[in-house]
């Protein structure tokens, strides 16, 4: 029997000598060719050397690369020009076999030029018009369009002359055969930006008449396509030449059998009404509009709809008392029409209406009305529209905003549709600042109502599976302004735990930091200590102080005051101020220094380094301690004592603490809040007197420092928690001094 080592590998495995010594290189050292399946040649086409310069590379992939490559290098052409010589770029990159190139290539090269066409010099300007001219008859239709475009493009940018010599007697000459619609629409567009060009008092009489051919051609599309360059013609050529030639025209369009052409007409006419004189407005276009509604002809039914708050407010300050009241009985009535599309045009158009007939005039108007049948309309575009413009109805409401506004901002905010209630939350904040100005948003409990509505929407997101994060993202932007016109106080005692559990819970790093901004502004704005402190130990407590200072262990004892104002000081060398405006109204934007009002009227500045806890503790002590009401004369001596020498002994505990050896838990903890910890001194048992920095007063009137000897030190204990606190007696030499600052 055969054993394993007699068999002929060679016959088992039909393989030759070159396969078997590919399969033991690996394929990291198969050739190229095999890799690719390319020959040498397509490989060597296809790839760039490295030493050839950018410029090389570009014409290399230009003459060379594939479609994909020539593509690319099209779509940067911009960014290209700009790097190397421009002229250089057109002559060599563009080429003239543009036509032999595949369509993706011209395509791309067409909507490059588009781009860059103003960029370019008067003569390659020329060049790109002749090569326009190449495409403009090509059979692909998509090719043909975005070379066109590109030679109106050129139109624009070469000289008048040049446009008269050169285009103007070959689209006439071109017209005057008997060319199909579509050519004779080309046509009339290549007219109506060549006459935008000339000089008015040299228009030439034969190019304005067969323009207005074209206006009167017996093919309703051309007609129509005329309507669009009217506007243009006419703010070219004088109100002279306007009156003259373009008015009677307008006027027959204007009446066209035709709905396209006439719509067409309406669109442009009402676009141009606010660059018309006073005059041509009260004499021809408030008319036909009264003509319009007067005929109410359903063809025209959307178009009326749509264009009616442009033509209420360019009619504005010509329309009378009882003109105004008719079409906004005309309005109204549109408003509540069986087609939804009229409705629709309506819901958009009603910011213009109220701006047009002014906002204060909403209840005489009865418009306030209108936005209950929006709100609950059917089709479900209606609504979306109330809600992505109700900001801009409270700021032109202004001081009643939230009186009229009210109910429609419920139903929007409690809305089981998404994208009816989203663009509101969008501009929740916007909404909220305007609604601040409405003296009923402040009285009784409707502040607090509105807040209570944002927080059952922000519960029904909490159930609600399918809402995405954006959507809880929008609802906490609410609570940016509720913290200027709720209690903070309230939004600590009853929101931060929902503030913690975003924070903590498996939420997105979006939502976690909104929460932590928020938690930041609440602890900024909040008036009793005690509140504050809590809120601090519950950072703490929480690890989110450890995401806010980059800490990654949280502190191993949380109870020591030392602790607590080590942390915060942390807190605000990184969040700034409590309260900028109570505490600290000249203050700089720098966190490492606060501008405070000193007692006796004088001012002083504490440093928050890391270095100084206690420094950091005066500046605590005195926000609380000056909270209250000023105190009478005697009162004030009483006060100014009690506060030096509460804050003597303060300071004097805080240093000591920190001046002793730190527990082993606490060491990583401090370290990485970066307080520097003082060495172990020699003789624990005589801890040196630590040194603290005084207030620092007034350049020119520099008071005389107070000694150490000149306080005793006397030690009470006063019950406060489980802490020991030390009490200061000053005697009367530094009272006097004190007087003096």
């Amino acid at each position: 029997m055969a054993t394993v080592d007699d068999w002929n590998w060679n016959e088992v495995i039909p393989a030759d000598e070159i396969s078997l010594a590919d399969e033991i290189k690996g394929m990291s050292e198969i050739h190229l060719s095999k890799k690719t399946g390319r020959t040498e040649d397509e490989i060597k086409q296809l790839s760039l050397d490295d030493n050839l310069s950018d410029t090389d590379k570009y014409l290399h992939i230009a003459k060379n690369g594939a479609m994909i490559q020539k593509c690319s290098l099209v779509r940067n052409f911009k960014r290209i020009s700009m790097g190397i010589h421009r002229e250089f770029c057109f002559e060599k990159l563009l080429g003239q076999n543009l036509k032999m190139e595949p369509l993706a290539v011209q395509r791309e090269v067409g909507l490059a030029m588009e781009e860059i066409i103003s960029r370019l010099p008067v003569q390659k300007v020329n060049q790109v018009l002749e090569l326009a001219k190449a495409f403009i008859k090509y059979k692909n239709e998509e090719i043909s369009k975005i070379w066109k475009d590109v030679f109106i493009s050129c139109i624009k940018r070469i000289p008048a002359e040049e446009v008269r010599v050169k285009i103007l007697p070959e689209a006439i000459a071109d017209l005057s055969l008997g060319q199909p619609a579509q050519f004779r629409i080309w046509t009339g567009r290549v007219l109506g930006t060549s006459i935008c060009r000339m000089d008015p008092k040299k228009l030439d009489l034969n190019v304005m008449q067969k323009f207005i051919n074209l206006c009167e051609d017996t093919d309703y599309e051309v007609r129509k396509s005329m309507c669009f360059h009217l506007n243009a013609v006419i703010k070219s050529i004088g109100p002279a030449n306007t009156k003259k030639h373009i008015y009677p025209v307008y006027v027959e369009l204007l009446k066209d059998e035709e709905i396209s052409v006439q719509t067409a007409a309406i669109t442009n006419y009402t676009n141009y009404a606010e660059s018309m004189e006073q005059e041509q407005r009260i004499s021809t276009f408030i008319p036909y509009w009264k003509k319009i509604v007067e005929d109410n002809n359903p063809k025209l039914g959307n178009t009326v709809a749509e264009l009616f708050g442009l033509f209420l407010w360019s009619a504005r300050e010509e329309l009378k008392e009882v003109d105004k009241r008719y079409f906004v009985a005309y309005y109204q009535t549109m408003a509540v029409s069986n087609d939804q599309n009229i409705r629709r045009f309506c819901a958009f158009n009603y910011p213009a209406v109220v701006k047009a007939m002014k906002p204060e005039m909403i209840e005489n108007y009865k418009l306030e009305k209108l936005l209950s049948s929006f709100v609950h309309d059917d089709c479900e575009a209606i609504p979306i529209s109330l809600a992505s413009f109700f900001h801009e109805l409270t700021d032109m409401l202004g001081t009643s905003s939230y009186r009229i506004l009210k109910e429609i901002f419920s139903r929007i905010v409690l809305s089981k549709n998404k994208l009816i209630y989203t663009p509101l939350f969008r501009n929740i904040q916007k909404i909220l600042a305007n609604f601040s100005k409405d003296a009923t948003f402040k009285q009784g409990n409707n502040s607090d109502s509105v807040f209570k509505l944002i927080l059952e929407k922000r519960k029904i997101f909490d159930n609600s599976p399918n809402i995405d994060w954006r959507q809880h993202l929008l609802v906490l932007n609410s609570f940016d302004s509720f913290l200027s016109i709720v209690d903070p106080e309230m939004l600590y005692e009853q929101h931060s735990a929902l503030l913690f559990r975003l924070v903590m819970d498996n939420f997105p790093i979006t939502i976690k930091v909104k929460a932590i901004k928020i938690l930041v502004s609440i602890f900024r704005n909040l008036r009793k200590l005690e509140n504050q402190e809590n809120l601090l130990r519950q950072l703490l407590d929480s690890l989110l102080l450890s995401k806010l200072i980059d800490a990654t262990e949280p502190l191993a004892t949380r109870d020591s005051d030392t602790e607590v104002m080590a942390a915060m000081n942390r807190f605000y060398a990184q969040y700034g101020l409590l309260n900028q405006e109570t505490c600290c109204q000249k203050s700089t934007n720098t966190p490492n220094n606060f501008d405070l009002e000193a007692f006796g009227g004088e001012r002083m500045k504490v440093s928050t380094s890391n270095e100084s806890l206690t420094d950091t503790y005066l500046f605590y002590t005195y926000k609380w301690e000056t909270l209250d009401p000023p105190a009478k004369d005697q009162e004030k001596e009483d006060l100014e004592s009690k506060y030096f020498v509460g804050l003597t002994i303060k300071k004097k505990e805080i240093a000591k603490k920190v001046a002793g050896p730190p527990s082993k838990k606490m060491e990583p903890a401090l370290s990485r809040m970066k307080i520097n910890i003082p060495k172990k001194q020699e003789s624990p048992a005589k801890p040196p007197t630590p040194t603290f920095k005084t207030p620092s007063f007034k350049k020119d009137n520099p008071p005389a420092p107070v000694k150490k000897e000149d306080v005793k030190l006397m030690e009470v204990d006063i019950k406060k928690g489980n802490a020991a606190n030390k009490k200061k007696v000053v005697t009367k030499k530094s009272t006097e001094l004190l007087n003096k600052k």
